[in-house]
């Protein structure tokens, strides 16, 4: 897959938990994902490996079919750290408005540095299904 096509994919998000606001790729394998929670319009800003970037995506719990099928993944990821209020545990630094979270193997990083550590030891280094960068988005 292209990274190109992640990044249309990823801009025509919309979910009942979140709206995308940006998409702004780097050339450095990563892009910032910028999106407003829908319950509070809170503005948020995750950094994600482009599909071409052999790291962990832990938002795959399966080899992506495609660009679609992968912002799919990671919109289930996002709602579920939504809706059941994980989000708003994560570790984030505002700045200027938008809450800056970071990614880890299991999700979201958590604030509570015990917490984090208890999780992480949990997921490991491959994620919650061990098996880290060989669920790639280019399958």
């Amino acid at each position: 897959m292209r990274d190109e096509d992640f990044v249309r994919a990823l801009r025509a998000l919309d979910t009942d938990a979140f709206t995308v606001r940006d998409v702004r790729p780097s050339d450095v394998g990563t892009l910032e994902l910028r999106f407003a929670t829908r319950s509070d319009l809170r503005l948020w800003s995750l950094v994600l490996p482009l599909p071409s970037a052999p790291v962990l995506k832990p938002w795959l719990y399966r080899p992506p079919d495609d660009a679609v099928d992968s912002a799919r993944m990671l919109a289930v990821f996002l709602d579920e750290e939504i809706l059941t209020t994980a989000i708003s545990s994560a570790r984030g630094e505002e700045v200027a408005g938008v809450t800056l979270v970071e990614l880890a193997p299991y999700g979201l990083r958590r604030g509570d540095d015990a917490e984090h550590e208890r999780l992480a030891a949990a997921a490991a280094a491959g994620g919650w299904d061990g098996r880290g960068g060989s669920v790639s988005a280019a399958g």
